[in-house]
């Protein structure tokens, strides 16, 4: 029998160009997978949410008419402090029964006070009505002055009386009941929020905001970015 030689059967060594044509392409095909799967886990598992209004500002920058929306996941069960999440508020007013986009301040269980701290007004906390009070950090907030006017509005006797109690040094806190969440706009000047009809039923949570989208920027790229951790907007 003929021997064959075992060199006839080596493969012929691929150019560095088409090597890394390859890896480019290979990647490529890796990055649209990746995207497409980001993109259909946002429009299966998750809601969007067009957003208008200014009571969020900074952070989402809507106006009346057109603006930022956000992919919300349904599961509401992780929703914490700090949380951006959607409320179907009900009617109010007169007004029929709204979504609103707001921000998660306190929990079921929690006292909350706003009082003068170094010449503005400032909110503290007592996690779950135990131990000390802590003031909370809020630097989402531009306009800080505007405490003073939720002051007013959360201890306002007539619509809060039953909620509200007197500390051993004379202050005025708010309670909020177990089944219950305080949630407020960031831009609290013109935000109409729990400050101003007290705490709502967390039976009324719709949503937990997962990514946000600015307006006039490709939402598929931010949305990418915020999965990755490289922008973060909480």
């Amino acid at each position: 029998m003929e021997k064959i030689e075992y060199e006839n059967y080596k493969k012929k060594p691929i150019s560095l160009t088409k090597a890394i044509l390859k890896s480019i392409a290979m990647l490529l095909l890796a990055l649209a997978i990746f995207v497409v799967g980001i993109m259909f886990y946002c429009n299966i598992f998750l809601s969007y949410y067009p957003i208008s209004g200014p009571s969020m500002r900074p952070l989402i920058n809507a106006t009346y008419y057109s603006g930022d929306c956000a992919y919300a996941t349904p599961n509401i069960k992780s929703v914490t402090y700090g949380d951006i999440i959607i409320y179907n508020r009900p009617p109010m007013n007169g007004e029929s029964a709204t979504y609103v986009i707001k921000r998660v301040i306190a929990m079921g269980n929690d006292n909350i006070m706003i009082k003068e701290d170094n010449g503005e007004y400032a909110i503290y906390l007592q996690y779950n009505s135990t131990g000390e009070w802590k003031k909370l950090e809020e630097d989402y907030i531009k306009d800080k002055s505007s405490y003073k006017g939720s002051y007013e509005k959360l201890y306002d006797s007539s619509k809060n009386a039953s909620k509200i109690f007197t500390d051993e040094n004379g202050n005025k806190y708010y309670h909020i009941d177990k089944d219950e969440i305080f949630y407020a706009g960031d831009n609290r000047p013109v935000s109409i929020d729990c400050f101003s009809y007290g705490a709502m039923k967390t039976e009324r949570l719709v949503a937990k905001v997962v990514y946000l989208i600015h307006k006039g920027e490709p939402r598929i790229w931010q949305v990418v970015m915020q999965f990755l951790g490289i922008y973060k907007w909480r």
